[in-house]
């Protein structure tokens, strides 16, 4: 194969994958992983919390569930506001001298 053959063969290959990057089943597809993976770490706080909750200050069943409602409440209330994080950082880092975005390694904003 001469390198005429292969250059035009590498172009058509960029073509295709450009064209299955722009197409709308594929950018929806990598939406829905995307944000089942936000999803599933929101889980995985969630049980981490309720394992804190448990371990250190002995909550049950009852107060485990208040905690995951309060969470949810609130998740759904923020939605995506980046402001309210950027609001709650600056709140924590000059109430408490805390800094969690730092701590968590998260850059917001």
């Amino acid at each position: 194969m001469s390198w005429v053959d292969k250059a035009h063969r590498r172009n058509k290959v960029a073509r295709d994958v450009e064209k299955v990057l722009k197409d709308k089943r594929f950018i929806e597809a990598s939406n829905r992983r995307e944000e089942q993976a936000v999803l599933q770490s929101m889980c995985w706080m969630a049980f981490i919390g309720c394992e804190y909750l448990e371990m250190q200050h002995r909550y049950k069943k009852n107060g485990m569930e208040k905690f995951l409602k309060f969470l949810k409440g609130r998740m759904e209330e923020i939605g995506d506001d980046e402001q309210y994080f950027k609001d709650v950082i600056e709140y924590y880092k000059s109430t408490y001298d805390l800094d969690v975005a730092t701590i968590m390694g998260v850059k917001i904003g």
